[in-house]
């Protein structure tokens, strides 16, 4: 049922790309490259303050990546807190969730029915859809992206078409040795023409390479976008005005605030429901054009307390 390190089944998640033909074994490498430096970076972008010690940061992280929910409830036989993967079952309630819920758990073993008198829900998201979804899309792209940047890379080297009869081959064969030697000059007898008969074709390829890198950037930059992480996603930033380099600052901060405040209506639920105090924050400490309003916030209150003092 699985063939893949994530052990994500192959109809939901990977049927269309590892299977299809078509799809060369370098697209898969570039695919799996890109989908876990994305999927490391997804996991680490939330920090929690005041989570129970019996539950790992990653585990939760990793079932709002997967499942763009989780369930939040403390068992009643161990007395310890956990998260649980679940399934929405029975009638809706008149915001459109349903009142019946079952929980399980990443081995298969554990399987309970509770409800939301006795446990608590967690949305990733407002549009309560798997972000993975976004990330496979992304390295999709990118895994073509690559694939072919290596392509037009190699067919730099390889730009002539060389042809000739059965007893030329030797001397084709030499040529061909010299070129990938990078030897710059190749020595050759008298009337090289009429002894050697030689076709050439020049394949004229345009090395593209650049673009496609340009691309790649681009793309990186939107799936990381999608994740509420920042980057520049153009090349030589230093060259453009801080417009330009920014220009997705606002789709960025409402993507982290959405998740984050989403997320947080959960935890007050759980807090609410358990005595708890647990809260959510990004995981950024630098100071960017999105973490800077604070920064700057501080920075000014401190000026209004030196003029008072």
């Amino acid at each position: 049922m699985y063939n893949n390190p994530y052990r994500v089944s192959n109809k939901e998640v990977w049927g269309q790309w590892e299977n299809n033909p078509n799809t060369s074994q370098e697209e898969k490498m570039y695919f799996r490259h890109f989908f876990d430096k994305f999927v490391n970076l997804a996991l680490s972008r939330y920090e929690y303050d005041g989570l129970p010690d019996e539950i790992p940061p990653r585990m939760l992280n990793s079932y709002l990546l997967w499942q763009g929910m989780c369930l939040f409830k403390k068992e009643p036989i161990t007395g310890l807190f956990g998260v649980f993967g679940v399934n929405l079952v029975g009638e809706p309630d008149i915001y459109g969730i349903p009142t019946d819920w079952i929980a399980y758990a990443m081995n298969g073993q554990y399987y309970e029915q509770t409800d939301k008198e006795e446990s608590a829900l967690i949305f990733a998201r407002p549009f309560a859809v798997p972000e993975i979804l976004s990330i496979i899309l992304h390295s999709q792209s990118l895994a073509e992206k690559k694939a072919s940047t290596r392509v037009n890379v190699i067919q730099q080297r390889t730009p002539v078409v060389i042809s000739g009869d059965s007893t030329q081959k030797l001397s084709i064969d030499n040529f061909i040795q010299k070129w990938v030697k990078n030897i710059p000059f190749i020595k050759a007898k008298n009337d090289l023409r009429k002894q050697i008969q030689i076709d050439t074709i020049d394949l004229k390829v345009q090395p593209i390479f650049n673009e496609l890198d340009t691309a790649a950037q681009r793309e990186v930059a939107e799936c990381l976008a999608d994740l509420g992480i920042e980057a520049s996603g153009v090349e030589k930033p230093e060259r453009l005005v801080s417009a330009e380099t920014s220009y997705n600052d606002g789709e960025i901060e409402l993507t982290r605030n959405g998740n984050l405040a989403t997320i947080q209506r959960g935890l007050d639920a759980i807090n609410d429901m358990y005595g708890l105090n647990i809260h959510v924050r990004f995981n950024s400490k630098m100071v960017t054009p999105i973490n800077r309003p604070d920064f700057f916030g501080n920075k000014e209150d401190d000026k209004e307390v030196d003029n008072v003092s």
